[in-house]
């Protein structure tokens, strides 16, 4: 096999562990005080008007503040809604 094959052939790999990788972990993208999308949710640990956790795996995301709601819940996904006043990861 000449050299260069050989090369593309790790980068390839490289690129797809990496990924993979990105795909595996959490994201969250705040959009104000009022809205959140979270990529990598595994589930709902616990939910109420004041108080929402999602578990993403290894870790958990806390959301407190007022008139806290799930507004969509679909694999590895949710949309968080309310008025947040704090952010909390454990």
């Amino acid at each position: 096999m000449p050299k260069g094959e050989k090369n593309r052939g790790s980068v390839k790999e490289a690129f797809a562990v990496a990924a993979q990788s990105f795909k595996e972990q959490p994201g969250i993208e705040i959009l104000s005080n009022r809205r959140a999308v979270v990529d990598g949710c595994r589930a709902v640990a616990e939910y109420d008007r004041d108080f929402i956790r999602l578990s993403l795996g290894g870790r958990d995301i806390i959301f407190r503040g007022s008139e806290l709601s799930i507004d969509s819940f679909e694999k590895n996904h949710a949309e968080v809604s309310g008025i947040f006043t704090s952010l909390e990861f454990e």
